[in-house]
C-alpha cells in the first residue's frame, strides 16, 4: 500500500511538472524537456506488462489533456512502456533477471542506466517529435530537436531520479 502511495505521488509530481514547468521551458522549440518518461522507467522490474501499459497510457493521456497535445504523448508513452519491457533484459544482461525494487542508477552500473534511459527518452522523442511535425520535410531540423532534446531530458531524469531514490545510495 505505501509502494502505492509513493508512485502515486510520483506520477501526481511527474505530470505536474511536465505540464507546469517544463512544457514552457524550452529553447527556440529546439530543445524541449521531457520527464514523463521518468514515470515509466523507475517503475518495478517485476510489475506486469499490462500495468506498465495501463500506467503509461494513463500518463501520457493525462499530459495530452493538459498539455492540449490530441495523442501523440499517449502513443509515444504506450510506446515507452511497451519497450521497456523488452529493453530491461538488454540493460540487465544475464543472471539478474531476479533483481526486484525500482530501476535507477543506484540498483544498476550507471552504463546500463544511462542506455536503459537514453534509449527510451530516445525513442519516446522520436515519436513525440515525428507526430508534431507530421513531415519529413525539414529533416534536418527534426533530427537536431529529437537529439537535443533527448540531451536535455536525459540530463533532468537522471537527475530527478536521484531524490526518488536516497535510501538506495
Amino acid at each position: 500500500m505505501i509502494r502505492f502511495l509513493e508512485y502515486t505521488l510520483i506520477f501526481i509530481a511527474v505530470v505536474l511538472s511536465q505540464v507546469l514547468l517544463f512544457n514552457n521551458l524550452y529553447i527556440d522549440n529546439i530543445v524541449i524537456i521531457n520527464i514523463t518518461a521518468l514515470f515509466i522507467i523507475i517503475l518495478p522490474f517485476q510489475i506486469p506488462s499490462w500495468i506498465v501499459l495501463f500506467l503509461s497510457a494513463l500518463l501520457g493521456v493525462v499530459i495530452d489533456i493538459f498539455s492540449g497535445t490530441p495523442g501523440i504523448n499517449t502513443i509515444a508513452s504506450v510506446a515507452v512502456g511497451f519497450l521497456r519491457a523488452e529493453f530491461i533484459p538488454l540493460v540487465l544482461g544475464r543472471g539478474e533477471e531476479t533483481l526486484r525494487g525500482a530501476i535507477s542508477s543506484g540498483r544498476l552500473p550507471l552504463a546500463r542506466y544511462l542506455i536503459f534511459i537514453i534509449l527510451l527518452i530516445l525513442i519516446q522523442n522520436i515519436i513525440v517529435f515525428s507526430l508534431e511535425s507530421l513531415s519529413f520535410n525539414n529533416i534536418l531540423q527534426l533530427v537536431i530537436r529529437i537529439v537535443s532534446s533527448t540531451f536535455a531530458s536525459v540530463v533532468f531524469v537522471y537527475m530527478l531520479q536521484f531524490p526518488l531514490f536516497k535510501k538506495e545510495r
